[in-house]
């Protein structure tokens, strides 16, 4: 019976008006006011699951007065067809609009925090109301809606704004703020293929300094197996303990180092003058049959 009350006095006349509460209510607890959130977990419930407790139109009716929402009136006895909830009615009525509002709510955020902001500033706020409203939706929310919700939040915070962070990127890298450029990348991460254009950047930073490098010993290294050598293995070395403080060894940035590395060994300041493309393997050659030499 509380069930059908709630169907013919809420539900079927009112339930755009309830979401829109629901929704006003949401965004006024992202702007850091406190919200009757118990309203908003009774309308998911009535939305996705079979209530037939008497306390629960009680319940329900208590707080839509407290808002006012409702006049405190006797509830009308007039009967009609009875929708029982289901998790598509709840998808319908609520989820959908819940999605579009926060799509446009955090796009909206996004783009005022920019022009106030720099992209390094929004780089730390990002995850933060990624955080946030996810546990909001573990808070209050049907557990089907938190995938959806990750995804539309990753296309207004991350996708959508993925010009201005790999131009950070590049300013991060060049200034050898590898801590950022991490928290960057962790960001950027949580997007399917989002991190293609990332690696690239990361990529290209390494590859001119390991021919910076070379360049300084190429005088003396295209006869000198020891020097080149050596000199490329600390290049290595260094880079690979970026990627291990600050990258914790994640092989798709252990992969960009690899590809910088082998392009400036097989092309750098020695073998262009040297000009021969197998320079770097003919050195490498001798370089061992020194060290088998010294047993």
């Amino acid at each position: 019976m509380a069930m059908e009350v709630w169907q013919l006095v809420f539900f079927q006349p009112l339930q755009r008006q309830i979401t829109l509460v629901c929704l006003q209510l949401i965004n006024d607890e992202r702007q850091n006011k406190r919200i009757n959130t118990r309203f908003i977990g009774a309308v998911v419930q009535s939305y996705s699951k079979d209530q037939d407790s008497s306390f629960f139109l009680k319940f329900m009716w208590k707080i839509l007065v407290e808002l006012g929402f409702m006049e405190n009136s006797s509830v009308p006895n007039n009967r009609h067809q009875i929708t029982s909830p289901t998790l598509e009615i709840y998808k319908d009525y609520f989820e959908v609009p819940f999605l579009d509002h926060t799509k446009q709510f955090y796009r909206q955020e996004a783009a005022n925090f920019l022009v106030h902001n720099s992209i390094s500033e929004y780089l730390k706020k990002a995850p933060r109301w990624i955080d946030e409203e996810l546990h909001r939706a573990v808070s209050y929310l049907h557990s089907s809606t938190l995938a959806p919700l990750i995804k539309i939040l990753e296309q207004a915070l991350v996708h959508e704004q993925l010009e201005a962070i790999c131009t950070e990127a590049k300013i991060l890298l060049h200034d050898d703020n590898y801590s950022d450029f991490a928290c960057l990348f962790k960001l950027v991460d949580r997007v399917p293929n989002a991190t293609v254009q990332l690696k690239k950047i990361f990529e290209n930073n390494f590859r001119p300094k390991g021919i910076e490098s070379m360049e300084r010993i190429s005088a003396t290294a295209i006869n000198d197996p020891k020097d080149y050598v050596e000199t490329i293995l600390k290049i290595h070395k260094d880079l690979s303990n970026v990627a291990q403080k600050f990258f914790h060894n994640n092989e798709h940035l252990i992969a960009s180092l690899n590809k910088a590395c082998e392009n400036f060994i097989n092309n750098n300041a020695v073998t262009e003058a040297a000009n021969n493309a197998t320079k770097s393997a003919e050195l490498l050659a001798r370089y061992c049959d020194i060290l088998l030499r010294k047993g």
